[in-house]
């Protein structure tokens, strides 16, 4: 019998057999997969996780306007004798002393608003103006406070601890709140109305003001 013929790769030369070439180009290019994929999610749990952040920062920064300005509200009544103080769902207005920040000096009336636009998302705005004796003056333009489809509306916390979405009272509510969706029993934002003092405190007019010198700004 005559042996068969068989293939030998010479000793010492280097180099793939096509099977081991196929098998390379598979390994590769299922390490380039499992890559591109891990590279897709971790690039999708950042920007998932960035956009958390700035919505957290940017809810606090609303709390923080909104605990200032209720911080330094006042008990102001117009000619008439009435108290300013407007609070319904889309819109809360009120007086508060005078502060280093504001263009004028003396009092400030302060509106918060929240708006609808074309898309359907809802927008808080803040806005003040000057306010006297003779009554407000002319309103800056609106800031924007936040602007989300979490945004439901304004609400007010009576003194039986109960949540209002219209303040209706003769007095000034214990507190000023954002609900935003999925509303709960309580509001996320919440801005507490510290005893109020009275404007003549306010205004640097001691011997109108009946509060004790060591308790005013």
């Amino acid at each position: 019998m005559t042996a068969r013929p068989t293939c030998k790769r010479p000793v010492g030369e280097d180099g793939f057999t096509l099977i081991e070439a196929l098998v390379a180009l598979a390994l590769g290019a299922l390490v380039v997969t499992l890559t591109l994929s891990a590279v897709q999610v971790a690039g999708s749990v950042l920007k998932g996780l960035q956009s958390r952040i700035t919505a957290a920062e940017s809810l606090a920064r609303t709390g923080a306007i909104l605990a200032q300005d209720t911080l330094h509200a006042l008990r102001w009544r117009d000619a008439s004798g009435k108290l300013i103080f407007l609070g319904t769902a889309d819109a809360a207005i009120f007086a508060q002393s005078a502060r280093p920040t504001a263009p004028w000096r003396g009092a400030s009336l302060v509106r918060l608003s929240v708006e609808r636009d074309g898309a359907g998302e809802m927008s808080l705005y803040r806005s003040e103006a000057p306010l006297d004796a003779a009554g407000p003056g002319q309103w800056q333009a609106p800031v924007l406070l936040r602007h989300a489809p979490d945004v439901v509306g304004l609400r007010y916390l009576d003194a039986d601890g109960r949540w209002r979405s219209d303040w209706s009272e003769a007095g000034m509510p214990r507190a000023l709140a954002v609900a935003l969706a999925p509303e709960g029993a309580l509001p996320a934002l919440v801005a507490e109305f510290p005893p109020l003092i009275e404007p003549d405190c306010a205004l640097g007019q001691p011997d109108r003001c009946s509060l004790p010198p060591e308790v005013l700004p």
